[in-house]
């Protein structure tokens, strides 16, 4: 599925929709962000929060995986992301700020 011109798989899709299901203030969803994810300050405003939850309960927008990887659009698989996200973890260290390389399926959000 694309979102904000990102490709993410269905299972951050479902994670997402099921983690911010019944949150109506972009604060409330931000703290159940960093508890689920670590990310800090994942939404800056009510606006931006909304129209996420928009996009995301929009299905007509899906993309293919085989469209995607015929055009050598390959993404950080998500046995990748976990081991980043352990190693970081493991050494204490807790950016401010994660930037996923390939802006791809969210692998590193879901890790």
């Amino acid at each position: 599925m694309k979102i904000f011109e990102a490709n993410i798989t269905y299972q951050v899709l479902d994670f997402l929709n099921k983690t911010l299901d019944r949150i109506t203030l972009f604060e409330r969803a931000n703290h159940i962000m960093m508890d689920a994810c670590g990310v800090h300050h994942y939404f800056d405003n009510q606006e931006e929060y909304e129209t996420l939850k928009k996009i995301l309960s929009k299905t007509s927008i899906v993309v293919k995986e085989s469209d995607r990887a015929e055009y050598g659009d390959f993404q950080t698989n998500i046995d990748l992301a976990i081991n980043v996200a352990k190693y970081l973890k493991h050494n204490s260290i807790n950016p401010k700020i994660i930037i996923e390389p390939t802006c791809g399926k969210g692998n590193f959000i879901v890790a």
